[in-house]
């Protein structure tokens, strides 16, 4: 027997703020806090040592249950807090001593106020007119302050379920991920949302109501992946910083949005790579070295995308091949201890992107054979650019190996995958023909490439969305096209 599975996967989720409150209630439990420490430290953890631990499979399925009981309980931490203030206030209301129902009153308020509970901030808000009525002999009145701390909290929930609410139909429409749109129908609907958004935030600017920190957060998030799906790089850098700053501003969004700030991090390089932005890219990396301190979770998040980001960044800034193949081989020697924490999706993108840095150096037979890693791990619902791109590394792939004569019958099959899903826009279609019309029994046909390179400046040069998908999946370096 090894080691337990849901547990190890609940404890990479926690956080480092987690861990320390984890390792106090496990005080005076030896088994459970050797368990647990060995599970922290690695993994998979280290069977050997788990097996050290007496009984540690009774002691590992307890563990689990600590832990569960412990982040129940932190979950629920505000409603246990909260909840039998306000019964207490009740009961000094209904016995008229306002004046200690108003001290626990501020007790509750200035952790809900902290955290942003304006859906609970309204219920003390309502406790607190009854106690200020019927409590005006003991002090002066403060029932205008309440009402308006009132339509504060209104205001404030109003924004936030609307940007929820937009934040939704972005998921419910497959548009929440950092993938770039080329298709007309999504770009116009991505535009759409923007502009609700952007209207939004205008509505409440011209009647100068400050949103909260999750307000803010919920703006520039959303704007963060709008600008990403239309393939404004720059603009997604500039937004990913703003998100930064308000998680710098509202420390409490960093405890209890731990992933959302990791992710805002890793959107800064990878977007700063894709334009080679030297000052971003560095800025982000230096935030990122700092989290690797972090919990595993944390640093299997980055480990997954921080080295992709440095390719393309290695890449896009002109680094020299040796430079590229020094961070491709650290993702290759990383790849079978982070494979089995990969996400579904990116059990198929991470050998993919592995397969596009060797077709940029030329190294056909290794980016086939990561191409053929890629597509073990296939997914069906993955982005439309993803499926294509993989499509494509395989013609390039054929192509580089000097297969001429497999070509036509490769173009047709992965024509035919294309049209089923609707998916062949320009570059697709360029890259296509030309594999399709070349005479490969003329050597020079074979090798002249110009034609192809202009045509793709072309595309790319006149067509921002294909310009996106180029940068994102072919990168900027015009010897790329070097197939």
């Amino acid at each position: 027997m090894g080691y337990n599975k849901e547990l190890n996967q609940l404890i990479q989720t926690l956080n480092q703020q987690e861990i320390k409150s984890i390792y106090k209630q496990l005080k005076g439990k030896t088994f459970m806090t050797k368990l647990f420490k060995i599970y922290v430290e690695q993994t998979p953890p280290d069977i050997n040592k788990i097996k050290k631990v007496n009984n540690y499979a009774v002691h590992q399925n307890s563990l689990k249950h600590e832990i569960l009981e412990y982040l129940s309980a932190y979950l629920g931490n505000m409603e246990s807090i909260v909840n039998p203030l306000i019964n207490k206030v009740n009961v000094l209301v209904d016995r008229r001593i306002y004046k200690e129902a108003t001290k626990l009153l501020n007790s509750a308020k200035a952790k809900c106020a902290y955290y942003e509970h304006f859906a609970r901030l309204l219920t003390i808000n309502n406790l607190e007119i009854m106690t200020d009525n019927n409590g005006y002999q003991e002090k002066e009145s403060q029932l205008s302050k309440l009402i308006s701390e009132r339509q504060y909290y209104i205001q404030q929930l109003d924004i936030e379920t609307k940007f929820i609410k937009l934040f939704n139909l972005l998921i419910q429409d497959n548009l929440n991920n950092s993938q770039v749109c080329r298709s007309q129908v999504k770009i116009q609907h991505v535009q759409k949302i923007l502009i609700e958004i952007e209207a939004i935030y205008e509505q409440y600017k011209k009647k100068e109501i400050e949103l909260g920190g999750f307000n803010q957060m919920h703006l520039y998030k959303n704007l963060l992946q709008l600008s990403t799906k239309l393939g404004h790089f720059k603009k997604s850098v500039e937004v990913a910083k703003k998100v930064l700053m308000v998680f710098n501003k509202f420390p409490f969004l960093i405890e209890v949005s731990a992933n959302a700030y990791q992710n805002t991090l890793i959107a800064i390089v990878a977007r700063a790579a894709l334009i080679a932005d030297t000052t971003s890219f560095n800025f982000g990396k230096s935030k990122i070295e700092e989290l690797t301190k972090q919990t595993f979770r944390q640093k299997t998040y980055i480990r997954t995308f921080y080295p992709i980001a440095k390719i393309n960044y290695a890449i896009n800034s002109i680094a020299t091949n040796k430079e590229i193949t020094s961070i491709l081989n650290e993702m290759i020697e990383d790849y079978p201890k982070i494979k089995e924490h990969l996400g579904r999706k990116m059990v198929f993108e991470y050998p993919l992107r592995i397969a596009k840095t060797y077709l940029f150096l030329g190294e056909y037979n290794k980016a086939e054979h990561w191409l053929d890693t890629a597509k073990n791990a296939f997914v069906k619902d993955i982005e439309d650019d993803v499926y294509s791109a993989f499509y494509l590394y395989q013609l390039v792939v054929y192509y580089g190996q000097g297969m001429y004569e497999l070509l036509p019958n490769k173009v047709e099959s992965i024509q035919k995958h294309l049209q089923r899903t609707n998916n062949i826009y320009q570059v697709e279609k360029c890259l296509l023909k030309f594999f399709k019309n070349t005479d490969w029994k003329d050597t020079k046909q074979v090798k002249n490439l110009s034609t192809l390179q202009e045509n793709l400046h072309k595309i790319i040069g006149n067509n921002p969305y294909e310009k996106s998908y180029w940068q994102w999946h072919f990168n900027q370096r015009k010897s790329y096209c070097r197939i």
